[in-house]
């Protein structure tokens, strides 16, 4: 890797090159030799794989362990500069990116834009079905596509009718051929070589079978689904996750797998339901022409490049917009139907995500049933408010999203309230983030929340409402505020790829003060649209819980957004935080509520070690002294 780094560092030197308006740069070694050349020249760095130090040190371990370390080392050092040291790094995918955000822990400076991978969208899309299911599989021949694997399952559904076809060639190709003699199935499996013209193929299939742990976004995927054709892949972990389940809605518009076993049920299963294969695929098909075709990704880099470079820039076309509505259901599906009735009123178009976070019962096919043009998508574990969001952020961006509306799920809304954000966009572009007025439900003339001002200096506590006057006005009248509420906010899709997605460290409570502080930090205004657009039925999820876990995590987490967003010293931030976390007690605990009142204890322990995410069980031996210093506060104060 020494080495490499060496040669492309005197390769770039000695090449005679004009000095460019803008570098794009991969691999990081290229990057960091044109940067040496051109440091005043912005960089956008387009990384090939997941995680270059892992995938290097892998591939060089079998040959030497100290070969393998030596580039792990190198490729850490560069790529982390290559993230930090970039005008924007573009990935695939929201879950590429994190995945690079996590390993590296890169601060939030680090700027990620998200641009789909693309392919050419035949407009043609008949079908030419065979008499008996086929199954395609288009790609190179090599160990890592694992083609033996789709062999193995077909050959345990020997018994059903069907047909492979595998389009390409490679080093694989002979053992891969003695493989279907072994199993038996080599009269039904037809080896094709190289096709200058794949396009017959798609349009005969069934079924695209991919059974390769290794590729990230696959292109011939996203083919077959432009032609049609659902595919089956298989979900990997690790430091080699793939994305396809992120481009993918299992069931929707594709099929996911768990491990070899889950791959062969799920063909055997597909293979017996053809109607069920041609829904699928028609889904599929819509899934690339929202976001996977040329259009929409030459689109995103020239938006891109624009910022980047805007001396160069040419004139760009308007864009339509593409709205993407998130509301997250938590054992709440009564206040989800009923917020999706009142979205199904909208007087603009706008697509729909539900985020389900593991509530039991599980509502999906309940709510897919009743509203069969609402995206419903389901988290394994509570993710809390925070992760429920960002699964259907990065949903809504892999879509080709160019506003995403935060909605709770215990809402109603105006049937015009895309058209007033978008509105409110147009005419005020400073602002990445946009809300509106909010009103209680049950007293739908009372303003539940509107402006609020953070931690102003000379005032008290930590929150300060900020009076937004409703007014009538076209174009839509916007007032800046520190903090939108996260009941309802528009945020542009480009501001998620600046400042990253909602921080999972929060789980509830306090995370979109911080998601709003951040994008102010980032350049962007956040602003209310002084217009009573929603109505808000109020704090559900604590009503059904106890108020335990919002005293819980309105203290633990408002410890870390001081660390990151005070704006008065230190010293009195924590004073502050102190006294607002003992008067929090106090109420409580005369209200004859203990557990809530040890909940305010158990969130400072948790604020001093630093602990984040999801609420976890445990013995605290410092709750007993904290409780006894608060109850010695109490008596001295009834004094």
């Amino acid at each position: 890797p020494l080495l490499q780094w060496a040669d492309c560092e005197r390769r770039i030197a000695s090449v005679p090159l004009p000095r460019p308006d803008v570098i794009v740069g991969s691999p990081v070694f290229a990057l960091r030799a044109l940067a040496r050349r051109f440091p005043e020249v912005p960089r956008i760095y387009l990384p090939h794989a997941r995680i270059a130090p892992v995938e290097v040190r892998d591939a060089l371990a079998p040959r030497s362990a100290l070969l393998g370390r030596t580039g792990f080392a190198v490729y850490r050092r560069l790529e982390r500069w290559a993230l930090l040291h970039s005008a924007a790094t573009v990935r695939f995918t929201a879950g590429n990116a994190d995945l690079l955000r996590d390993f590296y822990d890169l601060p939030a400076r680090a700027r990620f834009e998200i641009v789909p991978q693309a392919v050419a969208f035949p407009e043609d899309g008949t079908r030419v079905p065979a008499p008996e299911p086929r199954v395609l599989f288009v790609g190179r021949l090599v160990a890592s596509k694992n083609v033996g694997m789709l062999l193995d399952a077909l050959r345990g559904a020997v018994d059903l009718p069907w047909n492979l076809d595998v389009v390409g060639d490679g080093p694989e190709r002979a053992a891969l051929e003695a493989r279907a003699a072994h199993l038996d199935i080599a009269g039904r499996v037809t080896f094709h070589g190289q096709c200058d013209d794949v396009g017959p193929f798609y349009r005969a299939a069934d079924l695209f079978a991919f059974p390769s742990k290794l590729e990230n976004v696959s292109l011939v995927v996203l083919e077959a689904m432009a032609h049609g054709v659902p595919p089956l892949v298989v979900r990997a972990g690790g430091a080699y996750q793939n994305a396809h389940h992120e481009i993918i809605t299992d069931g929707r518009d594709g099929l996911i797998a768990d491990g070899d076993a889950g791959f062969a049920a799920a063909l055997r299963a597909t293979l017996v339901d053809r109607a069920r294969l041609a829904s699928i695929g028609a889904a599929a098909r819509d899934t690339v022409a929202r976001g996977h075709t040329w259009t929409a990704a030459l689109d995103r880099w020239e938006s891109l490049l624009t910022e980047v470079a805007p001396t160069r820039a040419r004139a760009k076309q308007p864009v339509t917009p593409n709205v993407w509505i998130v509301p997250v259901n938590f054992n709440g599906t009564e206040d989800t139907r009923k917020c999706l009735r009142s979205l199904a009123a909208l007087s603009a178009p706008a697509n729909v995500v539900v985020v389900d976070n593991a509530s039991a019962p599980d509502p999906c096919e309940t709510l897919r049933a009743e509203f069969p043009w609402v995206h419903v998508v389901r988290n394994d574990a509570n993710l809390g408010w925070s992760g429920g969001n960002n699964t259907g952020i990065r949903y809504a961006l892999d879509r080709g999203a160019t506003h995403i509306v935060l909605l709770n799920n215990d809402t109603t809304i105006a049937p015009d309230i895309v058209e007033r954000l978008l509105a409110a966009f147009a005419a005020h572009p400073r602002f990445g983030v946009i809300g509106p007025v909010i009103r209680y439900m049950d007293e739908p003339e009372v303003v539940m929340t509107d402006g609020v001002t953070f931690n102003p200096p000379g005032l008290p506590g930590f929150f300060q409402r900020k009076i937004v006057p409703e007014r009538a006005a076209d174009p839509p009248a916007v007032d800046d505020t520190d903090i939108v509420n996260g009941c309802c906010l528009m945020v542009r899709a480009d501001v998620f790829r600046r400042v990253g997605l909602i921080d999972d460290r929060f789980f509830l409570i306090h995370e979109e003060s911080d998601f709003c502080l951040r994008v102010w930090r980032a350049g962007f205004a956040c602003g209310v649209l002084a217009e009573p657009l929603v109505w808000h039925k109020g704090s559900t999820s604590f009503k059904r819980a106890g108020k335990k876990w919002q005293r819980y995590y309105d203290t633990r987490n408002l410890a870390l957004l001081l660390r990151q967003h005070r704006r008065v010293s230190a010293l009195a931030a924590y004073r502050t935080y102190l006294r607002y976390a003992y008067h929090r007690y106090c109420h409580e605990r005369e209200a004859a509520a203990p557990e809530a009142a040890d909940a305010v204890l158990e969130g400072l322990i948790d604020a001093a070690l630093r602990r984040t995410g999801p609420y976890k069980s445990r013995t605290r031996w410092a709750v007993p002294v904290l409780r006894g210093a608060f109850e010695l506060m109490r008596r001295l104060r009834r004094k």
